[in-house]
């Protein structure tokens, strides 16, 4: 036990003194470094310590990836977003758009399943009373849309 003592004082005299208050700081937080070092150990076990550091790569990596120019235009975008909502005051306008975007699928599948080859096939699918709403939306909305086409003075066409 001794040599070790002794050997531990031969290796504190060789250190200057700069050295020995950073070691004697060290040792008095020695402590704190413990539970530090028991949490780390804890992250390292449960691999929750290379969920972080992955978490970390990920974001320095988006960070290189994502530009201003794409903050920028998503900033234009959801900008654009707001306006357009905002102007959908009316509630038939709404519940139009939210026909649209609520139900996607069940349109894709109404797309694929609906085949028109002919006159009456077509006329069948007319005699359907959610067509007929359906058409008479469109037709309302083509009815303003060319309304507002025409020039006002010379009737021009666009």
């Amino acid at each position: 036990m001794v040599k070790k003592d002794s050997q531990g004082l031969e290796l504190l005299d060789k250190l200057d003194e700069e050295k020995k208050e950073q070691l004697k700081r060290i040792i008095s937080r020695l402590p704190e470094l413990e539970k530090a070092v028991e949490s780390l150990a804890e992250l390292v076990d449960s691999g929750a310590l290379e969920t972080i550091v992955n978490l970390i790569y990920m974001v320095h990596l988006s960070k290189r990836i994502v530009s201003d120019e794409m903050v920028s235009g998503t900033a234009n975008i959801a900008n654009n977003l707001l306006d357009i909502s905002s102007k959908l005051t009316m509630p038939t306008m709404k519940k139009l758009i939210s026909a649209v975007l609520d139900h996607q699928i069940e349109i894709e599948e109404e797309i694929k399943n609906t085949k028109i080859t002919g006159f009456w096939s077509l006329m069948k699918a007319l005699k359907d009373k959610d067509v007929q709403r359906g058409l008479s939306v469109v037709i309302a909305i083509l009815k303003v849309l060319g309304r507002y086409t025409i020039e006002k003075e010379g009737e021009k066409e666009i």
